[in-house]
């Protein structure tokens, strides 16, 4: 029951927000994209397949009422299966998770903007969480595949850490801690079985996950 509840609410504020979208996509065809790509990410899922698909249409329409050209991967095709979608911050990256468990990264700035400059097939699964830090810096990933991944903005081309949940638990929200440094920060990952766990990174690029809430021997 709680959890049909919690769902009906975020299904009743994803829906919200990509109502605001629609309200202005004439006026403010960029506010109306953001509240889009934010409101089908706080839509509910559900085995990886969107559960709301009024939040999917106006991402549709917020992107056909802005002049544009369609994402596309660094091969040229079009990027048909794009699962979560988020922006940093700083406004100089997009990165996009797909249904496949590809990373794409785009850069806002510059006339290769439609063209993803990196793809990384880190997951193997669909992608359900994608986050960036407060700074830019790092980029987080979860999967329906149990893994997680954490992304280096400064060195996009490089492969990211990447690490799987133990005890067959599914990454579903993610949060990066408010570090004042970049070095300093680390993940928050809330699973579907509600276990939160703090996963840390090396600068030997070795990771560590550490129970936050719930079960307390997953730690590794």
């Amino acid at each position: 029951v709680a959890a049909n509840a919690r769902e009906m609410a975020e299904t009743e504020f994803a829906n919200m927000l990509a109502s605001e979208s629609t309200r202005l996509r004439t006026e403010s065809p960029q506010s109306s994209l953001l509240l889009a790509v934010e409101a089908v990410n706080k839509s509910p899922s559900i085995a990886g397949s969107r559960t709301v698909t009024e939040t999917t249409l106006a991402l549709q329409q917020a992107l056909l009422a802005i002049p544009s050209t369609p994402l596309r991967g660094p091969d040229g095709k079009v990027i048909l299966d794009v699962q979560q979608l988020a922006i940093d911050p700083q406004q100089k990256w997009l990165a996009a998770g797909s249904r496949s468990g590809a990373i794409y990264l785009w850069p806002i700035a510059g006339d290769s903007a439609a063209v993803a400059k990196h793809v990384h097939p880190v997951h193997g699964g669909p992608v359900t969480g994608l986050v960036f830090d407060q700074s830019g810096h790092w980029l987080g990933s979860g999967s329906e595949d149990g893994t997680v991944a954490v992304f280096d903005t400064e060195t996009p081309e490089r492969p990211p850490i990447s690490i799987r949940l133990q005890g067959g638990s599914v990454p579903t929200v993610l949060a990066f801690y408010p570090a004042s440094e970049p070095e300093e920060s680390w993940l928050a990952v809330g699973s579907r079985d509600s276990v939160v766990q703090r996963l840390q990174w090396l600068a030997s690029g070795d990771a560590e996950l550490t129970a936050l809430l719930g079960d307390d021997s997953r730690s590794t």
